[in-house]
């Protein structure tokens, strides 16, 4: 027992394997040797299976069986995988996966820009649980570890002393009434080895009071000089000079590692006869499995609990967070226009207390929007009408100096009456259509028509346009296409012919008497819009006016009541599109005009 394996050279990966098989050999039909856990029959019968190559289950075991069963007949058993082995193979796939999803999103993280590594409320309670909970159970797996395994080296340490004085007692008992051991005896102890070591299955060596090898139950060991004759001088200092009663050392031979129990055999007065010493050859293997078994035990729990606090650090984020991300999505949804519904949490904690301190805002947010509103039509309606008196007042003023002139120097009788009627006919009509313009001009601002969006060409749009202007005098206006692609947008045709005639009025009108004019109209498409770009060569816009440009009343001009780019911009962006400009005093403006394109 044992011996072989301690010949054994370097580590064999075929011992290793064959170790983990029962072994049985018939011959003629009755067991002839066995090793291993399996019980084996002492006669061959219909339990085992049949003589062949398949394996068959028998008693938690695998079992396959070859040879003759009259004559030769072998038989080889292995344990059946257990629910256990199943566990300890999910354990490992687990580590090693969970490791490199671990791995990945590391580098996943170093690899993004500094910028974009923010990490969740979420996420840090998640990470946090799961790092405390790998600590803990760190700490955990390596103390039972310990733990485990110092109870285990102590209980072999017990099991050793006590067969060593089990076997101190029984050649005690053989050796009564004398004094000493004589060399000439040591065939007979040696015979007395042999027995007690198939007793118990152990290997038993003794050495005399100097320490000098007496007799073995496995002497090859040492006449084949695997070990020497000398007692180890660690266990002989404890038990020889210290007079210890039990000793429990680690050996080695070689690189073979295996645990020796010394104790003392005395005679009826105390005296030292021998030193008993039971090297566990066998053990050792024995030893290593069960030490394995603790530490898969220890790792399959490691791995559960792992596992139960990846779905708990889950439930306990998500649990946290729900608040917050209500409390998120309802402050995303806050606007000063439409109802703001307030939250509804169940509780007092400082989410709920954050909630309150919400649905109050959002209750003082809707009291100041409903101000607000009121105020800003007060105040559009005061300017609108400040606008419209003023705009009123100045055709009314030239009336009233006309009637009152009418008044003092009308003679129903002068040879010009008649021409002086018609002359001042004439301009109160004209002073009439004015006022008539500027009530439809805040009309129409006030309220566009509703649009009835279809697929138009951009193109044939600006052309009728631009070619109002073409036979203005003094006045170059063109039309360039920059793109071969089909400019279809999907807007009101009324609309963009009335934006293209506010941009190139302006246009016009922008460009002194003294200068040639020249407006251009170009249609480019970018891909996923189609822009119109009206230039001139005008003074361009000053600096200080940029940022009123598009405001309702606003002109630079002396004439018009600055409705047309506020009513460019409406149309524009109820078409889905957008307007801007660009412009460089004395240099000239453009003003562009984006719209999607539609389909045809």
């Amino acid at each position: 027992m044992g011996f072989p394996d301690l010949l054994l050279a370097g580590d064999d990966p075929l011992a290793r394997r064959t170790q983990r098989y029962s072994m049985g050999r018939y011959e003629s039909g009755l067991l002839a040797e066995s090793t291993g856990a399996f019980p084996l029959p002492f006669r061959w019968n219909d339990t085992l299976p049949a003589e062949g190559l398949e394996w068959s289950d028998v008693e938690g075991f695998r079992v396959l069986a070859k040879g003759d069963p009259s004559g030769t007949l072998i038989i080889l058993a292995t344990p059946a995988p257990s629910l256990l082995d199943q566990a300890t193979s999910f354990s490992y796939l687990f580590a090693f996966f969970g490791g490199l999803v671990v791995l990945t999103l590391g580098v996943r993280a170093l690899l993004k820009p500094r910028r974009d590594r923010t990490i969740g409320i979420g996420s840090k309670v998640r990470l946090a649980l799961l790092f405390f909970t790998l600590v803990g159970l760190a700490f955990f797996g390596f103390g039972a570890q310990r733990l485990l395994s110092r109870q285990f080296e102590e209980g072999n340490q017990r099991n050793a002393l006590a067969r060593a004085r089990s076997v101190a007692a029984e050649l005690q008992h053989r050796f009564a009434g004398t004094t000493a051991i004589p060399p000439e005896e040591a065939g007979y102890l040696q015979h007395l080895l042999a027995r007690a070591s198939n007793i118990f299955l152990t290997d038993i060596v003794v050495h005399g009071p100097d320490g000098r090898l007496l007799a073995s139950s496995r002497p090859q060991i040492f006449t084949s000089g695997l070990l020497g004759p000398l007692m180890d001088p660690v266990a002989y200092t404890r038990l020889a000079l210290e007079g210890s009663q039990g000793f429990v050392h680690q050996e080695s031979i070689g690189t073979a590692a295996y645990t020796a129990a010394y104790v003392p055999l005395h005679d009826a007065d105390g005296n030292t006869l021998a030193f008993v010493s039971l090297p566990s050859f066998t053990d050792r293997a024995r030893q290593d499995e069960e030490r394995a078994g603790v530490l898969v035990a220890v790792a399959n729990l490691f791995v559960l609990f792992f596992a139960l606090s990846v779905l708990v650090a889950v439930f306990i984020s998500n649990w946290t967070t729900r608040p917050l991300d209500l409390l998120k999505n309802a402050l995303g949804r806050v606007a000063l226009q439409g109802a703001n519904v307030p939250i509804r949490y169940q509780g007092n904690d400082e989410v709920g207390q954050l909630v309150e301190v919400y649905n109050r805002k959002v209750e003082e947010l809707r009291a100041s929007a409903e101000l607000l509103a009121r105020s800003e039509r007060e105040s559009a309606w005061r300017e609108m009408a400040r606008q419209v008196a003023h705009e009123i007042k100045n055709p009314l003023t030239p009336m009233k100096l006309s009637i009152q002139h009418f008044q003092r120097t009308w003679k129903p009788d002068a040879p010009d009456a008649a021409e002086r009627l018609e002359r001042f006919s004439r301009g109160m009509v004209e002073q009439i259509d004015t006022l008539s313009g500027i009530a439809g001009a805040f009309s129409n601002f006030a309220q566009l028509p509703k649009p009835r969006p279809e697929p138009l060409d951009l193109a044939q749009v600006a052309e009728a346009a631009v070619s109002v202007y073409q036979a203005t005098p003094g006045l170059q206006c063109t039309l360039e296409r920059l793109s071969d692609q089909p400019l279809t947008v999907l807007a009101d045709r009324d609309h963009l012919m009335r934006v293209f005639n506010n941009l190139l009025k302006n246009a016009q009108q922008a460009i002194p008497e003294d200068r040639e004019g020249r407006v251009e109209v170009r249609l480019r498409s970018t891909g996923a819009e189609v822009i119109a770009e009206v230039r001139d060569n005008g003074t361009g816009i000053a600096e200080a006016d940029r940022e009123r440009i598009f405001r309702p009343n606003f002109t630079t001009k002396s004439s018009g009541m600055g409705l047309g780019l506020a009513m460019v911009q409406r149309m524009v962006e109820g078409a889905g599109g957008r307007v801007w400009f660009e412009s460089r005093e004395g240099a000239g403006s453009s003003f562009f005009v984006a719209l999607p394109l539609g389909k045809a």
